[in-house]
């Protein structure tokens, strides 16, 4: 009787085998139910599309080039990107605590159907030049008592403790849809105008700690809020940020320069060096911009030297796309 209950045994044992040598052979499997996310990315990865991704560590940092606005097709130009301001009134217009992400989930959809990543900046308050300048770009149940203005623009009110945590929850919620999804490339975010950390217009700096500009506390808290959030997806900062208060010992930022150019490069560098980059461009990304003035500057070798300087691993160029040397600052941008 044992000798039959053995043989029964080996005989499972063998068919167990067998059916996994098949499924292994075949690619494909029943996932268990011990393993979602693994069985998440798999049938992501099986039907084409980079919707998820499992992290280990999110120092993810490709290269991809140069980019255009959202929606652009391009055609003709090796775009390796899409770029767009989000505002937070915009993913978050009406009831806190509840987030409309369909009009980023839509421009995501359209440039992964062209073969591109997107890279994805979050803004609080407009620029100086964008149209909406006169207007709050926080969601209008977020508490702002006091009615701050930046040299006729209107700004945020830092003061506000509302403001301050919705902030943080807008984040939270941001990082829980978006992490692991790897049609956003790169996270851009920050303070002042057009999200880069400052708030100098016509020569003067306008910026106020606590007032129209978070406090340097805030900053710091913030900095280590997103790192909590963020396991695969990396977050940076405009370089602006190394004189406006962002904690510069943390290096678990990246970095972008929305002026990149050859010109006045002595006082970037400046910046660069406050910012550690050296040592922060081992775990974290680098990006840029060209300016919108600039229409034709891939001919200049020393711009290009710049980007190879500063390991700019990916430029919004949208401006740029007359220029008959584009893919020559595409090959400097991939370093190839």
């Amino acid at each position: 009787m044992l000798l039959i209950v053995f043989a029964f045994i080996l005989i499972l044992a063998l068919a167990g085998i067998v059916a996994t040598i098949a499924v292994l052979r075949s690619g494909s499997a029943t996932p268990s139910s011990t393993e979602p996310a693994v069985a998440a990315a798999a049938a992501a990865a099986a039907a084409g599309g980079l919707t998820s991704r499992a992290c280990v560590s999110k120092r993810r940092m490709p290269r991809i080039g140069l980019g255009v606005y959202a929606g652009q097709e391009a055609k003709g130009l090796n775009a390796g990107f899409e770029w767009r301001y989000y505002t937070m009134a915009e993913l978050s217009p009406t009831t806190r605590g509840e987030y409309d992400w369909s009009t980023l989930e839509k421009d995501l959809a359209g440039a992964h159907s062209r073969g591109r990543p997107m890279v994805v900046r979050i803004q609080d308050q407009s620029g100086t030049n964008s149209g909406d300048d006169n207007k709050s770009l926080l969601p209008s149940y977020v508490s702002q008592p006091n009615k701050v203005t930046v040299d006729g623009f209107v700004g945020v009110d830092w003061s506000s403790a509302d403001v301050q945590q919705f902030e943080l929850d807008f984040f939270t919620a941001f990082a829980a849809k978006f992490d692991k999804d790897t049609r956003i490339a790169f996270l851009q975010v920050g303070w002042g105008f057009w999200s880069e950390s400052h708030l100098y217009h016509d020569g003067k700096d306008h910026r106020q700690h606590g007032v129209n500009y978070p406090t340097k506390e805030y900053q710091a808290k913030f900095v280590d809020h997103l790192a909590g959030l963020f396991k695969c997806l990396t977050f940076s900062f405009s370089i602006d940020g190394a004189f406006s208060g962002l904690p510069l010992d943390d290096l678990r930022y990246g970095v972008f320069n929305d002026s990149l150019t050859a010109k006045g490069s002595s006082s970037q560098d400046t910046y660069y060096k406050q910012l550690n980059f050296a040592e922060r461009n081992k775990t974290q990304p680098s990006g840029g911009e060209f300016p919108d003035s600039i229409k034709t500057p891939f001919g200049e070798a020393s711009l290009l030297e710049r980007v190879k300087q500063y390991n700019v691993q990916y430029v919004f160029a949208n401006q740029q796309r007359e220029d008959p040397n584009w893919d020559s600052a595409v090959a400097a941008v991939m370093q190839t």
